[in-house]
């Protein structure tokens, strides 16, 4: 395009103050779409980070309980051994609808509700249920001591919320290095 058509449409679209506000929504409009598909891409990355693995998880547990019990008076160095039952629990969202016939009877039918993300489809997520601790096995260089035994079976089950009975805290075996 010439300066000169330039300068035709600047005065023209200054004339007609419509256009010139219907121009500038336009180019708001598309901001807009660009700046929504820039975040719905870093959304989508952030989703991703925060998605952690059974195995990812079991090694945090494990790795937190590590730290405590080492601070525990008489424990001393630690190695942790964390069990889950199963795999997590995802809820997802619903639409309900509820009807009642003209002889009392109800009938209720229910939808899940789907977001388009690109290509795929995916369930909205309301509620994530990580997997249930099983048992914790504690090897630990006071393990034979009863009150650090005690006190470590305390912890792990008031952390885990499991019972004490899938709770094993051991003596760590003594190697050459050590002595």
């Amino acid at each position: 395009m010439s300066d000169k058509s330039l300068v035709k449409i600047k005065e023209a679209l200054l004339k007609n103050k419509k256009v010139l506000l219907l121009v500038i929504i336009g180019f708001l409009g598309i901001g807009l779409i660009v700046l929504s598909e820039f975040e719905t891409e870093k959304k989508d990355t952030d989703d991703n980070s925060v998605c952690v693995s059974e195995q990812d998880y079991e090694k945090t547990l494990e790795k937190r309980l590590e730290e405590i019990i080492s601070q525990i008076d008489g424990a001393g160095r630690t190695i942790v051994m964390v069990k889950l039952y199963s795999t997590e629990k995802s809820e997802y969202l619903k639409n309900t609808q509820s009807d009642f016939s003209s002889d009392g009877n109800e009938k209720s039918e229910e939808e899940y509700i789907v977001v388009r993300n690109g290509n795929s489809e995916q369930g909205v997520v309301v509620k994530k249920e990580y997997p249930a601790v099983q048992g914790v096995a504690v090897v630990c260089e006071g393990g034979n001591i009863g009150s650090v035994k005690n006190d470590i079976t305390n912890a792990v089950s008031s952390l885990t919320g499991i019972s004490k009975n899938n709770i094993a805290v051991l003596k760590m075996k003594y190697t050459e290095e050590q002595k």
